[in-house]
């Protein structure tokens, strides 16, 4: 589903658009899906076959979704998305249509200039006008910049999983699990 454009000023006063990726930005999109698995160990997606044209499969199938939608920071100019966020509700069926799920990322370089809380309040109006009553997401119990960020949004701890994430060096660390009722 498409989301409404608006424009932001990060803190240092880079002007961004907020708006829905479209077909059209599938490179823009690969771009920065490769950049955030690269720099963050805390994403769950993987890069193995990633092409121009999934990416743009991906984007086709979010704007056609009546479930969810996806919110892009692109940079001034349009050419480069800095942060992203998604939000779906977690099944269609009337018992489970309140609640949804979202997950967010931004790029190294722009984090802690806003643009992750704007990215956050993008979503939950998008979800207030769609009448969810609940968000939630999950989020590796070591990352304190994530958990901040959710905790400053009113964002409380739900639970958790213990060892639900495996790192590459076999490392293990617990996925925390969270909601806010809106």
């Amino acid at each position: 589903m498409r989301v409404a454009e608006k424009k932001i000023v990060l803190k240092e006063g880079t002007e961004c658009l907020l708006r829905s990726p479209e077909e059209e930005d599938a490179p823009a999109a690969l771009k920065f899906f490769l950049t955030v698995t690269e720099e963050s160990p805390y994403l769950l997606a993987e890069t193995k076959e990633c092409t121009v044209e999934k990416e743009r499969t991906i984007l086709r199938r979010q704007i056609e979704d009546e479930n969810g939608a996806m919110i892009a920071a692109f940079l001034r100019g349009g050419g480069e998305i800095a942060g992203l966020v998604s939000v779906r509700r977690v099944r269609a069926s009337e018992k489970l249509r309140h609640r949804a799920e979202l997950g967010i990322s931004v790029v190294g370089k722009w984090q802690g200039k806003g643009l992750g809380s704007a990215l956050l309040s993008a979503a939950e109006e998008w979800a207030k006008k769609e009448a969810l009553k609940q968000l939630e997401l999950s989020v590796f119990s070591e990352n304190r910049r994530a958990l901040s960020l959710y905790e400053k949004f009113g964002y409380e701890i739900w639970g958790a999983r213990k060892n639900a994430f495996r790192f590459a060096d076999g490392r293990y660390n617990d996925e925390v699990i969270m909601g806010k009722f809106l």
